[in-house]
């Protein structure tokens, strides 16, 4: 579960460099729209959260884990698509509003599945560890867009962040289980 988490980590540091390239070219918009959309992301996973906390007992951390993963990626190939038919600026605030969902769900599937099926008296190391990695594995996302960003074309560098999640939620899915 933690590579898995560290390899999505992959995944947000691509985000964290291309989103903002991605609303300059391809919106035309500046820091505000960047503000704009990324709080809007913010507000949709306040109220997914709490929805999500108010029935995740219906269903298993990893199945709100692999949910979270396999709709991050669901919702960021529309986002990032989403110019072929419209610019327009709320139409990604809602849209990115939307990925709080899967957002929520990746995260709270992720936390009680460490607090659940961590060893006795290990959640403190197996949470370090799994922040150490996801660092490590954002900073790498980082680096390596910003070096692809001048030599790679900006869709499919965005489709391949999209894919990574994608491939967290399938990886999750085959080889996490619920129980022990």
């Amino acid at each position: 579960m933690i590579l898995i988490d560290g390899f999505g980590q992959i995944a947000q540091g691509f985000f964290v460099v291309l989103f903002v390239v991605f609303v300059v070219r391809q919106l035309g918009g500046g820091g505000v729209d960047v503000g704009l959309i990324r709080g809007s992301m913010a507000v949709g996973a306040i109220v997914s959260a709490a929805l999500i906390g108010k029935f995740a007992d219906r269903f298993g951390p990893i199945t709100l884990l692999i949910a979270g993963y396999l709709g991050m990626g669901a919702v960021s190939l529309v986002f990032w698509n989403a110019p072929t038919v419209t610019s327009a600026l709320w139409v990604y605030m809602v849209v990115f509003a939307l990925s709080g969902m899967p957002g929520a769900a990746m995260g709270i599937g992720l936390f009680t599945a460490a607090q659940r099926f961590s060893p006795a008296g290990m959640l403190g190391r197996v949470v370090g560890m799994a922040g150490a990695l996801d660092a490590l594995a954002r900073a790498a996302g980082s680096l390596i867009a910003g070096v692809l960003i001048s030599q790679i074309d900006l869709r499919v560098l965005l489709d391949v962040q999209s894919s990574i999640y994608i491939s967290c939620g399938v990886l999750a899915y085959l080889f996490i289980h619920e129980g022990r």
